[in-house]
């Protein structure tokens, strides 16, 4: 769901000097139970959970005389619109204090599916009429303060509380709104918290690719990282770190969702230590394991309720292999697999047991939020035989052989479901099964059925025949490829409305990658030029990327307006597949190997890629610039480290035994 369709509120408080000693205590939500820190004392100071820090969604403009330096911003509390009573919320002062709530501006006139009626009330004043009443009722007024918060007008209303009184602050009357809090912190109050400095050259840190003929890509690879890295959001450690920063997934600074965030990490693995503010690029995954329920339950977006029916897309083990194939950090292993073992199961327990194991159709779409689906899903079932290889591939990592040979014996039972029940002869196509019993296929012709591919679940013969289907002009062929859902969709919009047909970089990243563990490695390139073209081009009208994409030319998709500044998983496309697939060039850390399939005929490559345990192995490897792609190709290396480099030059292929030394120079003819 696009966070513009959300609407915020926010509550600051101005407090005066005083000695060190919790400003608000006894947190209440009535009728609420979350992670938040609220019910959850166990592991950090009680409120310090409760009010952990955001940077994102901070007001673009504040009322006059506000100074941003002296106050400590921190979002604080989900109110959705069921939570109508007058205490949603409430906790003591041990100061005086005034209290700011601020409102969003609406139109009574502007109803729809994103904007629910708005709450009138005929005792409140005109400036109050879509308010609610309760501001009134506890002695809030408006003096004329206003603010502005990602676009939208709040009206700023005010009352000040004296020391040891409770505040009462009620729900949002019907809309999904978000609490926020400045505290103005006095000389010996907890040092408020300002953003860590940026250094000015922490992009001479990244990987740089080399491609003397499209200097514009890579002024596309450099501004996608500053997005990246100007959404960066600081959430709760795990552990005893505290609080960490980590590349936020561009949706809303207040959520994190699971999905986003794996996609993240496919990029984000390519930061390498850039500057000290994100310490490590798995932090946003960290901290969706540490509000793991103890029935192994992570919710699919963290930072509101935790409904432990809701799975999303659960695909974490994917940024685990990740991680791993770069840094070869088994230490992590030994840490996450635990987490995702819990989790795996939960998710069997919640959708994969109704009927011989396809998986039933999880919350929103399981991501893909208004596909045409049915009610087992072919995407989920995918997703858990995915999970499932790589779990047996990660246990086997750490010569954990009972939980190797369990989960590959999952991923044999669900790749038998897979083409025994989802497959349709005739479409030649991995389609949903229409009803829970597991009685007939629904023909959906989405992006969803292609999960089997990187689950490596597809015979070689089916295989090829959902890669042909990506390129029938009568179906997922279109001007700007992968869309969402064919033509041959019931529901496909040739607009693009959401996931009826509009390109998403997650699902395009998984076709890429589908593709490429199948052996089709010319197929992938295409598409993925395809879809980086669009994504500049588009980028160069724009100077932005988009949540979603027009399937049908250049442009973000139309129908629901997707949100701009997605750096966020549309950073993959520019970044990783630039590197991987486009250049060519991947990492296999645990077995000291590098992979180059060259293409390109300008001299391309990459300079200053770091990685290994520790990012500790550094290399520049770079391809002279040649007249075709049948000329033999000169490579020269540079590297502080000896590893085995196999190139795929498309006319022969050469292992190449590279030594700790500058300067080498290899040919493959």
């Amino acid at each position: 769901m696009d966070a513009a369709r959300m609407t915020l509120c926010m509550i600051v408080f101005a407090l005066v000097p005083c000695l060190a000693e919790p400003v608000l205590t006894e947190f209440s939500r009535t009728g609420y139970e979350a992670w938040d820190g609220i019910t959850d004392k166990s592991s950090a100071p009680y409120t310090e959970r409760a009010l952990h820090y955001d940077i994102d969604w901070q007001p673009t403009q504040l009322w006059d005389g506000y100074n941003q330096d002296e106050f400590m911003y921190v979002r604080t509390f989900w109110c959705d619109g069921g939570y109508n009573r007058d205490d949603f919320l409430s906790f003591k002062t041990s100061r005086d204090i005034t209290v700011y709530l601020s409102f969003p501006r609406y139109d009574p006139r502007d109803h729809g599916p994103w904007n629910p009626d708005p709450i009138v009330s005929e005792n409140a004043s005109e400036h109050l009429a879509t308010h609610p009443v309760w501001l009134v009722q506890r002695g809030f007024e408006k003096r004329g303060k206003m603010l502005h918060i990602v676009e939208v007008e709040h009206d700023v209303y005010e009352r000040t509380y004296t020391a040891g009184e409770t505040v009462r602050l009620g729900g949002c009357g019907g809309r999904t709104e978000m609490y926020h809090i400045f505290v103005k912190t006095g000389a010996h109050d907890p040092k408020p918290w300002t953003p860590a400095k940026t250094p000015d050259n922490w992009q001479e840190n990244l990987p740089e690719p080399v491609l003397s003929e499209h200097q514009g890509w890579i002024d596309f690879y450099y501004h996608c990282w500053e997005m990246a890295e100007s959404k960066k959001v600081r959430r709760p450690g795990v552990g005893t770190e505290g609080m960490v920063f980590c590349f936020d997934d561009a949706h809303s600074g207040q959520f994190t969702w699971t999905w986003d965030q794996v996609w993240v990490s496919t990029f984000a693995k390519y930061w390498q230590g850039a500057h000290d503010v994100i310490g490590h690029y798995m932090n946003g995954i960290d901290v969706l394991y540490s509000v793991q329920y103890d029935d192994g339950y992570i919710p699919y977006m963290w930072g509101t309720w935790g409904d432990p029916t809701r799975v999303q897309a659960p695909i974490l083990s994917l940024a685990e292999w990740v991680c791993y194939q770069h840094t070869a950090d088994t230490a992590r292993l030994h840490r996450v697999l635990p987490v995702l073992r819990k989790y795996f199961f939960n998710v069997r327990r919640l959708h994969g047991q109704y009927y011989d194991g396809p998986y039933s159709a999880s919350f929103i779409g399981n991501g893909m939020d208004n596909r045409y689906n049915g009610r087992r899903i072919i995407d989920l079932t995918g997703q858990q035989a995915m999970n499932a290889l790589l779990l047996s591939r990660l246990y086997g990592v750490i010569s954990d052989s009972e939980n190797s040979e369990l989960f590959h014996r999952e991923w044999e039972f669900l790749r038998e479901i897979i083409n025994d029940k989802m497959w349709h002869e005739e479409n030649r196509f991995y389609e949903d099964l229409a009803n829970l019993t597991g009685d007939g296929l629904r023909t959906t012709w989405t992006l969803a059925s292609y999960w089997p591919l990187i689950a490596e679940v597809a015979p070689p013969e089916r295989a090829a025949a959902m890669k042909d289907h990506l390129f029938d002009p009568d179906n997922f062929a279109t001007p700007h490829m992968p869309p969402s859902s064919g033509k041959k969709c019931p529901n496909y919009d040739p607009n693009g409305c959401y996931w009826q047909g509009s390109v998403w970089v997650p699902t395009a990243t998984m076709v890429i990658r589908g593709l490429i563990v199948c052996g089709f490695e010319d197929a992938a390139r295409e598409i993925a030029l395809n879809h980086h073209g669009a994504l500049y081009r588009t980028w160069l009208s724009d100077h932005t990327v988009y949540e979603n994409y027009w399937q049908g030319g250049d442009g973000p998709a139309t129908g629901v307006n997707p949100k701009p500044g997605f750096a966020g998983w549309s950073a993959v496309t520019p970044i990783a597949t630039l590197i991987e697939v486009i250049i060519g060039i991947r990492t296999n850390a645990p077995e000291n190997r590098m992979f180059w399939r060259p293409r390109l005929t300008e001299e391309n490559g990459i300079r200053n890629l770091k990685w290994g345990p520790g990012y500790s192995r550094v290399v520049d490897m770079i391809a002279a610039e040649r007249s075709s792609a049948s000329d033999p190709i000169t490579i020269t290396i540079n590297s502080n480290h000896a590893f085995t480099l196999e190139v795929d030059a498309g006319f022969a292929t050469k292992t190449i035994d590279v030594a700790a030394a500058d300067g080498q120079v290899f040919t493959i003819e």
